[in-house]
């Protein structure tokens, strides 16, 4: 039985619920769909949808969580299955998050993962860029590598904050020299968000709500709050921890998707619309072929080094998540981030 892993509704107007064991999608004017729920890890829905009280009763007993998102990526509210997750693990969590100290050596290795995932993409690009391109790119390679020194001597979480925001700022001129003046319609100068006020900060901005919202769903599943974090400050309704663990997933996920989508022209300017205001967003059928690409690309492998072995790309926030947890049960002495190789 093949597993599709994620069920994306995106047409206004749909209709969730179940038939002889199978979960049921009816979108208007389209046949209906069925699933079987052995077959599904969760459900997103990027849309106004009517999901059945037996939907929701059913995925909540066999664990498979439903997400909405706002047409920007964004997590409006999720619904998953009653709370098994073990309470000391919490308190752990709880413990290590009121130590100075221990927050710190949890998020250090996140950025520092997240500063070499970042060079190992601007190396990449460098390989495929034009030979005047490539001194630019190299030097901010070097900026990178000094920056990753920077934070592996960090004492103190303000001090570190302030290295992942420098490196990111960097990184970013970077990702610009490489979309801008390619052979395809869009251009990057800088990130904007809530709301993204270009075309290309709107397809990062709408990875990165996905990338959240799965890493959110692992570490539910690992039984972790995913709202106490070691890097991004508390903050009401904020999942902070989820924030922290997809910092060493965002270049080589997300941006690595979106640049490849445009430079391949799979995405196109008609994809997205411009709102009153100046915002940015998909369109309903841009959004599906977001969807479809990602589900691609995250259907490819990757190694995991320490691990080491290959796993899907879907499977890797769950696999961090694991890790964290056994890091904070005292399983093994440090979190170990996921960073890829050139």
């Amino acid at each position: 039985m093949k597993l599709v892993d994620a069920v994306y509704v995106t047409e206004h107007g749909t209709k969730v619920g179940v038939e002889k064991g199978s979960l049921t999608i009816k979108a208007p004017e389209r046949d209906r769909l069925r699933i079987p729920f052995e077959t599904i890890e969760q459900i997103v829905i990027c849309c106004r949808a009517q999901v059945s009280d037996e939907a929701l009763a059913r995925c909540a007993r066999r664990g498979i969580r439903i997400a909405a998102l706002t047409k920007n990526g964004r997590l409006k509210y999720a619904v998953g299955a009653r709370e098994t997750g073990n309470v000391l693990l919490r308190v752990a969590q709880v413990r290590c998050f009121d130590n100075a100290q221990g927050s710190l050596e949890i998020a250090r290795p996140i950025v520092g993962a997240k500063i070499v995932n970042s060079r190992a993409a601007v190396l990449r690009w460098s390989w495929d860029a034009k030979l005047e391109s490539q001194p630019f790119l190299a030097s901010i390679a070097d900026g990178l590598a000094g920056r990753l020194d920077t934070a592996a001597k960090a004492t103190d979480l303000d001090s570190l904050r302030g290295t992942e925001g420098d490196s990111a700022r960097l990184y970013f001129k970077a990702l610009g020299h490489v979309l801008n003046g390619g052979a395809h319609e869009f251009s990057f100068d800088s990130r904007s968000r809530r709301p993204p006020r270009t075309p290309t900060n709107a397809l990062l901005s709408f990875g990165y709500g996905l990338l959240v919202n799965e890493m959110t769903g692992a570490l539910d599943a690992a039984g972790l709050d995913h709202q106490i974090g070691f890097l991004h400050r508390l903050r009401p309704g904020r999942p902070s921890l989820a924030l922290d663990m997809v910092e060493e997933l965002r270049s080589p996920f997300v941006d690595r998707f979106v640049v490849g989508a445009i430079r391949r022209q799979q995405i196109r300017l008609t994809d997205l619309e411009e709102l009153p205001g100046g915002a940015w967003q998909l369109t309903p059928d841009g959004r599906r072929s977001y969807f479809q690409l990602w589900e691609e690309f995250r259907s490819h492998q990757e190694e995991h080094a320490f691990l080491g072995r290959t796993i899907d790309r879907w499977a890797i926030p769950t696999v961090q998540a694991l890790l964290l947890a056994r890091h904070l049960r005292g399983d093994i002495d440090a979190y170990p981030p996921w960073v890829r190789t050139p």
